[in-house]
């Protein structure tokens, strides 16, 4: 390359600027190609003292415009300021100043300056617009959340989004009780009887006599209290009795079975009264 033959050294690392240097893909497919480094030229950024790192876009147009300036100065620049002129500056430490001669320099300065105060000026109304429309919205659903709120308690959510995040955690821990309270019981006790009634064959008749399904009612009320159930029949023999325990013992869990009593039915017939105590699984409510 042309580098290699001026200064005999090959070329190390290769820096981009320019409009064309943020296409995407542009620095890896330069450094394959040529098998050399390459990196964008971030040159406002490190020429900051106080460290603050400007944008790519910036960074790539602000080399461009200073590139642009010095060409304008022309080959006088290493002479605009002239600090001694002839033999009389041997004599006196007087300096002066050839403001003609840096004319130019400070006019395309002042060029470039207005240039990146002009950006960041417009960078920070586009900010400005996005944050005010981003209130607005973020204004309206809490609006529809809360439904009616008061203006001073609609600035308090929008300065403590502490506030706001807790405010909207109670809300839902309440919409969430109340949907367990008025929605439908997925562990009612018609459930489990349709349960049972279902899986009862034609040829097993029963009477069913007494029941009871749910918590105990000496406990308080809890969404996660254990179930239990109790279930009294009367079979027509001792057989079917047998044939109900097997039924029952696939849809409670811990079956206990009472004692078997002989007790007289409608008509002078004789019937056997049997009670079943247990819990209820997930499955005989359908889950």
């Amino acid at each position: 390359m042309m580098s290699k033959n001026i200064t005999h050294h090959s070329l190390g690392l290769l820096y981009l600027s320019g409009g064309t240097s943020l296409l995407p893909g542009l620095h890896n497919w330069i450094q394959e190609r040529l098998n050399v480094p390459t990196k964008p030229l971030l040159a406002l950024s490190a020429t900051t003292a106080s460290g603050v790192t400007y944008s790519e876009h910036t960074d790539a147009h602000f080399l461009l415009a200073a590139s642009l300036t010095l060409a304008w100065v022309g080959p006088d620049r290493s002479s605009c300021i002239n600090f001694r002129k002839g033999e009389f500056t041997k004599q006196s430490r007087t300096r002066e100043i050839n403001f003609q001669a840096i004319k130019k320099p400070l006019l395309s300065a002042a060029t470039v300056a207005f240039c990146l105060f002009s950006s960041l000026i417009i960078q920070s109304n586009i900010y400005r617009s996005r944050l005010t429309a981003t209130n607005k919205q973020l204004e309206s659903s809490i609006k529809s959340f809360f439904g009616q709120i008061s203006g001073s308690a609609l600035k308090n959510y929008l300065s403590n989004t502490a506030a706001l995040r807790t405010s909207i955690n109670k809300e839902l821990m309440k919409q969430d009780e109340l949907n367990r309270l008025f929605g439908p019981n997925a562990r009612s006790p018609i459930h489990f009887l349709n349960s049972i009634s279902s899986g009862i064959p034609k040829d097993v008749i029963v009477d069913l006599t007494q029941f009871q399904v749910g918590s105990s009612a000496s406990e308080p009320f809890s969404p996660n209290s254990v179930l239990s159930a109790s279930l009294t029949f009367l079979v027509a023999n001792p057989q079917t009795a047998e044939k109900l325990a097997t039924l029952l013992g696939n849809k409670m869990g811990h079956l206990q079975r009472g004692k078997m009593e002989e007790v007289d039915a409608d008509g002078g017939l004789k019937k056997w009264k049997i009670s079943f105590a247990g819990k209820p699984t997930e499955e005989t409510y359908g889950k």
